[in-house]
């Protein structure tokens, strides 16, 4: 995680591994991650933290299934091993809908034999068959080599629009705090003390009835902190979101002040 000014926060390192461990004591036995550029806060699990978080759970006897479908979209830095390449009985998901085009609904899953087996017969039970269209256009795609060109050019648009949102939180948002991750298409936002990110998200919905409805979502990602914090997602309208974000946060802080100033009654 880069911390672009004094106000950049630290707790972007993903899964709090003092809690699984408090988790897997109680009993749990499947742990769902998505340890690259998680969403909604963007967070990443370090390399060693990884290796760890492997080792506790094969401890355990639970079963790790790996939500993979952001860690190709990396704008800065290295790649970091995926848990499947501590631990062989990890099952892996992955997506083309990040590095190919959103609208195709099309991914993988990787796993030991009975667990594939399992997942296939219960999806035939579901609906038949993935859309055999979309799976042959995809296999056109790789094949031809495009696919390979078309992930650097939606690598490359996702860097940029990070870039717009790193720099609209510096000009607009100076009083909270925010991480800048390393890749993937979203990043936290930490409001300023005292504020509430549901009011604040109704107050915007007056100005802006397109733009900013798309670029905040409210993800309560820890229950102490939950009302002060919000995701801003990387897609259309970020430098006017979050300068609108900014007009609203500053409005809120004002009214907040004005609130709390003590007042004289004469009688």
């Amino acid at each position: 995680m880069r911390e672009p000014n004094s106000s950049a926060c630290r707790h972007g390192e993903g899964m709090d591994l003092y809690a699984l461990q408090r988790a897997l004591d109680s009993g749990a036995k499947v742990v769902v991650i998505t340890p690259s550029f998680q969403n909604p806060t963007g967070a990443t699990i370090p390399a060693a933290a990884r290796a760890s978080l492997i080792a506790m759970t094969r401890a355990a006897g639970a079963v790790v299934i790996e939500n993979d479908i952001y860690s190709d979209l990396v704008y800065s830095g290295g790649t970091l091993p995926k848990l499947k390449s501590f631990d062989p009985n990890v099952i892996m998901l992955g997506s083309f809908s990040k590095i190919a085009f959103p609208g195709v609904r099309v991914g993988w899953i990787i796993g030991p034999r009975p667990v594939i087996a399992r997942a296939a017969e219960l999806k035939q039970l579901t609906d038949l068959h993935t859309d055999q269209l979309s799976q042959a256009f995809l296999l056109h795609f790789a094949g031809s080599g495009r696919l390979a060109n078309h992930e650097a050019t939606v690598i490359a648009a996702g860097r940029e629009k990070l870039r717009a949102v790193e720099q609209a939180c510096r000009k607009h948002l100076p009083e909270c705090r925010y991480l800048v991750p390393d890749g993937g298409m979203n990043m936290w936002i930490d409001l300023a003390a005292g504020l509430d990110a549901g009011a604040l998200r109704g107050l915007a919905r007056q100005p802006v009835s397109i733009t900013f409805p798309a670029a905040i979502s409210l993800c309560h990602a820890r229950s102490i902190r939950a009302a002060s914090e919000l995701r801003r997602s990387g897609t259309g309208g970020i430098r006017r979101g979050i300068e609108i974000l900014g007009e609203v946060i500053r409005n809120a802080t004002t009214s907040r002040d004005e609130a709390s100033r003590p007042t004289l009654a004469f009688v």
